[in-house]
């Protein structure tokens, strides 16, 4: 009954990291907002492996101590952070400000957040899909693939797209349009994504040899039939942050829902063949 409260408590204090993280890129702390993500980072490395060494003392749950104690400190960090630089703003925030807010805003919980948990779904999908019907190593040389190309690559969509986003926010609010900086954002990006991923196309098979040994080998073959969406995705999620600085969070939630339709589709087509390479060249497609 005493973990019931931690998963509410680690959701507080991501809530307030995350929304901090957006009052940096707003005003352009972009050196505050690397702090932000070093403390979060380092503070729950550490906690988790301290914790996880004492797993037996706090009854097999040190992972998840871990997490609350790495967590609160990211969130505490970011609130004394934000006292000492933005101080005054303490003083006008008001209940009544609150619901104004809320009022106004409240396109983004109707529609990004649900939009946030239909994505969570559908990315998940392919992972329970192949656990039920491929064996243990085929969804292993998934994850490994999955995890080798998404964490490298969202840690760079996310630094460039906090800078894109703070722009194109400033020229929409000026010019009442962010046409020129998605435009210089997007080719540059585009550009990049072509040719990075085009080399590790023909290399992955081998990168994958030589730094986790022969044994993964197909881990660095499944990569070659994720690239391409993995090359698109780079671009898309950079300037993703544009439909919402348009306040068009609808058709952010609308292509979510779509996002869920092909999964769920993929699963249907991919059971008649049950065949691993099938199911990832329609995954990509």
């Amino acid at each position: 009954m005493k973990l019931f409260f931690i998963p509410i408590l680690i959701a507080l204090f991501i809530v307030i990291y995350q929304c901090y993280n957006e009052w940096c890129v707003k005003n352009k702390y972009f050196k505050q907002l690397s702090v932000n993500k070093l403390v979060n980072s380092s503070s729950l490395s550490i906690a988790e492996t301290l914790f996880g060494c004492m797993n037996s003392l706090v009854l097999g749950n040190g992972k998840v101590y871990g997490e609350l104690i790495g967590r609160g400190i990211s969130a505490f960090s970011c609130l004394f952070s934000m006292f000492v630089k933005d101080r005054n703003l303490y003083k006008i925030v008001s209940l009544s400000v609150v619901k104004e807010c809320l009022t106004k805003y409240i396109r983004f919980p109707k529609y990004v957040m649900t939009g946030k948990l239909i994505n969570s779904v559908s990315c998940a999908i392919p992972l329970f899909y192949l656990g039920a019907v491929f064996t243990k190593e085929e969804l292993g040389f998934f994850s490994m693939s999955n995890t080798i190309i998404a964490v490298p690559i969202s840690i760079i969509t996310i630094a460039v797209s906090d800078a894109y986003r703070q722009r194109a926010n400033e020229d929409y609010n000026n010019y009442g349009s962010c046409r020129n900086i998605l435009v210089k954002t997007i080719v540059p990006i585009s550009i990049i994504s072509l040719v990075g991923f085009s080399i590790l196309f023909i290399i992955s098979p081998f990168l994958f040899e030589i730094i986790l040994g022969s044994q993964w080998i197909n881990a660095g073959i499944y990569t070659r039939y994720l690239i391409p969406m993995v090359a698109i995705s780079f671009v898309t999620e950079v300037i993703r942050p544009t439909l919402i600085i348009a306040s068009k969070q609808s058709y952010d939630f609308i292509w979510q829902l779509l996002f869920l339709f092909s999964m769920l589709l993929l699963i249907v087509i991919s059971n008649l063949y049950r065949d691993i390479y099938v199911f990832l060249l329609f995954l990509v497609e």
